[in-house]
């Protein structure tokens, strides 16, 4: 798939330890850990996603890159682990 190709990439550029999203690393904030479980949120899906829902889910999709490339800028680790995630979400 082409998120996988983009993951398998993306970790070759930047190469991070994984985490697990149960124990977050100490140095995480409430604010990160809540763009987590926004992650995990847009990211949830059925089996199938009906036709009539795609632009609501595209549109919580496209939020959450949003605040992933604001994050970028202060906290470039986080974003990169929750970026990694969020492809693994979509794989």
């Amino acid at each position: 798939m082409i998120v996988s190709a983009l993951s398998d990439h993306f970790a070759s550029i930047c190469p991070i330890e994984r985490f697990d999203p149960r124990h977050l690393p100490d140095d995480w904030t409430a604010e990160d850990t809540a763009l987590l479980q926004a992650v995990d949120d847009a990211t949830a899906t059925p089996i199938h996603i009906a036709y009539r829902l795609a632009p609501e889910w595209a549109e919580g999709i496209h939020a959450v890159i949003d605040d992933l490339e604001t994050l970028t800028a202060g906290r470039p680790r986080v974003a990169t682990e929750l970026v990694e995630h969020t492809f693994t979400r979509l794989d």
